[in-house]
Parts: structure tokens; C-alpha cells; sequence
């Protein structure tokens, strides 16, 4: 039996579905397209490939399991006959501590409000909207908070430059971009954070709002 992690289009699903024996489909999900028009291209190519071979699968496939109800009813809609699904059961031993990084959390707990949002900067969670929201906080409630954005952007400075252009238009300071950072450092901001905002508008299955509560 195979178990196939299915995921965007590529040389290895082709070469997985080729292969002989009885398949088990664990699907992720696949971006939508048209969230990345305009920003990356190529990523346009590759999950409107991936969502075009997925539907090869449904008779090369003998279960077809989600890791969420939203992506098994997905998988269901699409045609597979046989689905079920396979839980997220996030490990949270990179959280356990946050020794070494006390500087970090120290700078960030002085009295202000510190929202948050944990993931990749790209256009289907939403930045924008998270940036918005905390204009409005800000301008209208309280000055004295921050919004930190934890997540990398490689490959989509683009999006990127966009947000930080919206940022100068909407004339909102205190929002800092905190690319890439390590456990420890994810640990302590967890910590020092009043409220964790996601406005995404697409997951199969998000993860930091697990690992915020």
C-alpha cells in the first residue's frame, strides 16, 4: 500500500500515481490559483496543476482521507467515493520553553498590547486584512499597541512590498515584520501576546491557532 501525501503539481505525483499498488490519498489541500495572480506566477502554474491531477486520483485511489472535515468534503465533492478523515495532531514540543530568549520577551512585555499572527506572508491568509484591523484598533482604541506578523516571506517579496505600501498609506506605525524566527523565539512571542488575529481566507488546517491556544 501506498500512502501518497498528495500536494501542488509535480514530477513526483505524476510518478506516484505510475506506481503499482493498492493507494491511500492524504490531502492537504492545494491554494486555490488565483490568490497568487499577480504575485507569483509560477505558483499559479503549479496549484492549478495540482488541483487538476488531483481529480486523476479519484479512481487510482482506493481511500482518500482529508486532514480536516473541510478537506474531506472537498475530496468528496470532487468524486472520491471512500473518504475519511486523517486529524492534524500538531507536536507541541517546540513550545515547551523559551530559555535564552528572555530579551526578546522582556522588549515586548512593557504595557503594551501586542496582537499577532503566525504564517507564511502570501495573499490567500490575508495580511491585508489582519493590517487593516489593527488600524482601526489602533487609531480608534489604543495607541499604545503593536501588531507583530511572524512568518516567512521568501519568494513573495512582492506581496510583501504591497503590504508595506499599504502600511505607508494607512499612515499606521508599530507593525513589524518578523520574517523567519526560531522556536524559542516562536515560544516568547506566544507568550508576550494579547490577542492572535487570522483573517486567512483559505486553510486546510491551521495550525497556529492550535499552537495559540
Amino acid at each position: 500500500v501506498l500512502i501518497h501525501h498528495f500536494s501542488i503539481g509535480s514530477r513526483a505525483s505524476r510518478t506516484a500515481y505510475a506506481l503499482p499498488g493498492r493507494m491511500v490519498l492524504v490531502y492537504h489541500n492545494i491554494t486555490p490559483p488565483e490568490y497568487f495572480v499577480g504575485v507569483h506566477n509560477e505558483l499559479v502554474k503549479l496549484c492549478f496543476r495540482g488541483r487538476r491531477e488531483l481529480a486523476a486520483y479519484i479512481e487510482r485511489s482506493d481511500l482518500a482521507l482529508g486532514d480536516s472535515e473541510y478537506n474531506r468534503q472537498e475530496l468528496e465533492a470532487l468524486g472520491f467515493r471512500r473518504t475519511d478523515v486523517l486529524p492534524v495532531v500538531p507536536d507541541f514540543s517546540h513550545l515547551d520553553g523559551s530559555q535564552g530568549q528572555l530579551q526578546l520577551a522582556s522588549d515586548l512585555d512593557d504595557g503594551w498590547v501586542n496582537v499577532m499572527f503566525v504564517g507564511r506572508v502570501i495573499p490567500n491568509k490575508k495580511f491585508e486584512t489582519v493590517i487593516r484591523a489593527f488600524h482601526v484598533y489602533r487609531t480608534r482604541h489604543n495607541p499604545r499597541s503593536r501588531l507583530l506578523l511572524v512568518g516567512s516571506y521568501s519568494g513573495f517579496e512582492r506581496y510583501l512590498s504591497m503590504l508595506q505600501g499599504l502600511i505607508a498609506t494607512l499612515g499606521t506605525p508599530d507593525v513589524h515584520f518578523l520574517g523567519y524566527v526560531s522556536n524559542e523565539d516562536l515560544a516568547a512571542l506566544y507568550d508576550v501576546a494579547d490577542l492572535f488575529l487570522c483573517a486567512s481566507a483559505h486553510e486546510g488546517f491551521c495550525v497556529p491557532i492550535i499552537e495559540a491556544f
